[in-house]
């Protein structure tokens, strides 16, 4: 499975034994949570081509993924939890704050996660 697969079911894992998603007690005992929308073909590609760039340290080429994934896929999670990692490295706290909320109205168990999105006011 590929990168973007394993990121999803580790999601899943959290979700579950940090008991943040609301999930009733026959999902914790199954290990099945429904992560919806399933990524297509595309936005998988570009996901993984984000992360590829992103562990090769290239940021500027990481974020270009990760923003073609947000664009294809805007309802996935794991497009803007990529914009919000590329766009922190670049240093650029607010635009990643941003992407970070908009990872977590779709995933909410991110919060349990992640820390809050610093205030760009407070830098």
């Amino acid at each position: 499975m590929r990168i973007v697969g394993r990121a999803v079911r580790a999601l899943a894992a959290v979700w579950l034994f940090a008991g943040c998603n609301g999930a009733e007690p026959e999902a914790a005992r199954t290990g099945r949570v429904e992560l919806a929308p399933e990524p297509t073909p595309g936005v998988t590609s570009a996901l993984d081509s984000g992360n590829a760039a992103y562990r090769s340290r290239d940021y500027v080429g990481a974020l270009r993924h990760y923003r073609a994934a947000a664009e294809l896929g805007p309802d996935v999670a794991a497009t803007w939890f990529g914009v919000y990692m590329a766009q922190l490295a670049l240093g650029d706290t607010a635009a990643a704050d941003s992407a970070m909320r908009r990872a977590r109205a779709l995933a909410p168990g991110l919060a349990e996660s992640h820390p809050e999105p610093r205030d760009s006011a407070q830098r």
